[in-house]
């Protein structure tokens, strides 16, 4: 039987701590732990791959890994050659989550409708009065010559 002599991959293998959380799911943690609690808000740029290296000491890899988890929750975007960013609340991909922000939008379109069907009225009624103030002036004042 023949033993690799490969070193491990301690970016995949590496526990920090003493639950056992990998390094790619604490640097994901702290970031959701950030983006729940308002810290980075939706549209913001998060720190840049070799930022998040300097940040966590932690490699590409590692790094790419706990961007793809946030980017498989739904909570970032990532946008090729600007950065990733912070989701929005209708961007992201939790189940449910599309029901949730569709009743408020549903709301919000039907009010808007409302309010312009308000206007429509109003202008019906500025138009039939100032009509009215037009047959008014023009048979008590004359038209003036050009």
């Amino acid at each position: 039987m023949r033993i690799s002599a490969q070193a491990p991959n301690a970016d995949a293998d590496h526990r920090d701590d003493g639950v056992g959380m990998l390094t790619f799911e604490r640097i994901a943690e702290d970031l959701r732990d950030r983006i729940t609690a308002g810290k980075f808000k939706p549209g913001w740029l998060l720190p840049s791959q070799s930022q998040l290296m300097k940040t966590y000491k932690a490699s590409s890899l590692t790094t790419q890994k706990a961007m793809r988890l946030l980017r498989d929750e739904g909570l970032v975007i990532a946008r090729q050659g600007r950065g990733t960013f912070v989701a929005a609340v209708g961007q992201t991909r939790e189940p449910g989550t599309v029901h949730r922000t569709a009743e408020p939008l549903a709301e919000t379109v039907q009010k808007l409708k409302d309010a312009v069907l308000g206007m429509d009225q109003l202008i019906k009624d500025l138009t039939r009065r100032v009509s009215a103030l037009e047959s008014q002036h023009s048979s008590t004042y004359p038209k003036e010559s050009e």
